[in-house]
């Protein structure tokens, strides 16, 4: 290869014909426009560990999930390993962006990778020594304390996750990099079920979690190779310039005193609150008025997560030329119009037609933001901006099914549906009628 390029400091792997070339074109001739963003090494191997990593804990959600329904025969306990994973994420979440902005990123995942693939080996081996039957309540309490303690720590370095990807891409193709970033994550949830399931059929249910705990070891190797040019130190903030409280909030003074920031974060917490909804609720809305059956709601799930693959390779394809104010209002406007009429559909072809849309069009908007939250915020308060971003979306998610489950159960599910459809329909409306509110996105 001939002399590398530089841009804000991140080497190119074009070669000086491809160089020459890819500014009259106005993108890598290596990679495409859809693929900008793999050119740059750093990310190519952030990505390909995260990929793999993915892939393993989506195997484990599917054999876990199947493995509690075996042990308890019950949706509560299926429910509850669940919410034992994602109660962290409520009190940890504003910790974890002063810790992703105060200590290195990748030390910090690093650390957290190599705790979670421990857990992960030991709750394999002891459902590997069994015995896996009903009634078998030590299992349970290790399955429990295995999920809240994994996602203790992974609500800890959810910031750093995210505020480390401008640290491997340069500005420009940045949009592109947070695209790729959420196909890969939906690609997997594609994948990780099938290959569980094969693995399940011919070795059992402990061959999922023991495959699981060694797809760390690609996570775990990209962070080890990796060397982000842009990777964090411990910032200056003296004794006597702020108090631990106001560094521990710098996040939300942030994002108060800054209009964009605070709109992004509030267009993600009304979509996730009120519009995942849909998702909540497909369940009881194909056992319904659809009529189907469990393979019915597979396939609707499916059609949703294509749809979200296809949306983020759509926005990676057209992060050069996109207007990101404009995919957010777009996204949310046609999320919001998909989602009423998914309440209202009672064909199942229909309802198969519009969830790849809405899950297109979640993605695309959902990848906007995050490009707009990336590069409006510093670089020395960006972790506690992304630990907003988890908070909004994985910390208000189950309160968002616990209201609108409990609004199914008194007006009835498709009107509830098509409730929180309204209200996003709504926040779309003003986003349009109001441009300024996103200008600097």
């Amino acid at each position: 290869m001939s002399k590398s390029q530089f841009t804000d400091g991140f080497p190119e792997t074009n070669t000086e014909a491809e160089a020459a070339v890819a500014p009259v074109l106005g993108v890598p001739t290596r990679y495409g426009r859809t693929f900008e963003s793999l050119q740059y090494s750093d990310f190519r191997y952030f990505l390909s560990g995260a990929c793999l990593s993915n892939v393993g804990t989506w195997m484990q959600n599917v054999a876990q999930g199947w493995l509690v329904t075996q042990l308890t025969g019950s949706s509560f306990w299926v429910g509850m390993v669940g919410f034992a994973g994602g109660l962290p994420v409520l009190f940890l979440a504003l910790p974890a962006g002063l810790l992703a902005d105060r200590v290195d990123r990748r030390r910090l995942l690093i650390v957290g990778q190599t705790l979670v693939m421990l857990l992960a080996f030991l709750l394999a081996y002891r459902i590997q020594v069994g015995p896996l039957d009903r009634g078998n309540r030590d299992v349970m309490v290790w399955i429990l304390w295995v999920a809240f303690l994994t996602g203790t720590v992974m609500a800890l370095t959810f910031p750093a996750w995210q505020a480390m990807i401008p640290d491997l891409v340069p500005r420009s193709a940045l949009l592109n990099a947070v695209s790729l970033n959420s196909a890969q994550f939906h690609a997997a949830r594609l994948v990780g079920p099938a290959i569980a399931g094969v693995l399940m059929a011919w070795w059992g249910i402990p061959s999922a979690f023991w495959a699981n705990a060694a797809s760390f070891l690609a996570v775990l190797w990209a962070l080890f190779v990796i060397r982000p040019r842009r990777d964090m130190a411990p910032s200056p903030a003296g004794p006597g310039i702020e108090t631990t409280w106001q560094r521990l909030t710098g996040g939300l003074t942030y994002a108060r005193e800054n209009l964009t920031v605070g709109i992004l974060l509030v267009s993600v917490c009304i979509t996730t609150f009120f519009g995942m909804s849909y998702v909540v609720l497909l369940p009881l809305l194909v056992a319904g008025p659809l009529h189907g059956g469990s393979a019915t709601f597979a396939y609707l799930m499916a059609a949703n997560g294509f749809g979200a693959l296809a949306g983020a390779l759509g926005v990676a394809y057209l992060s050069k030329t996109a207007h990101r104010p404009t995919l957010i209002r777009m996204g949310m406007l046609v999320f919001s119009a998909t989602t009423i009429a998914i309440a209202l559909s009672r064909s199942l072809l229909l309802t198969g037609c519009l969830m790849p849309v809405a899950g297109a069009a979640f993605l695309t908007m959902q990848s906007a933001v995050t490009t707009g939250l990336q590069i409006t915020a510093p670089p020395d308060i960006r972790g506690r901006v992304m630990a907003l971003l988890v908070l909004s979306f994985l910390g208000v998610m189950p309160l968002g099914s616990l209201a609108f489950g409990t609004l199914g159960h008194v007006i009835g599910v498709p009107r509830a549906i098509a409730a929180g459809g309204a209200v996003c329909l709504a926040w779309g409306v003003v986003l349009w009628v109001r441009p300024g509110l996103l200008a600097a996105a």
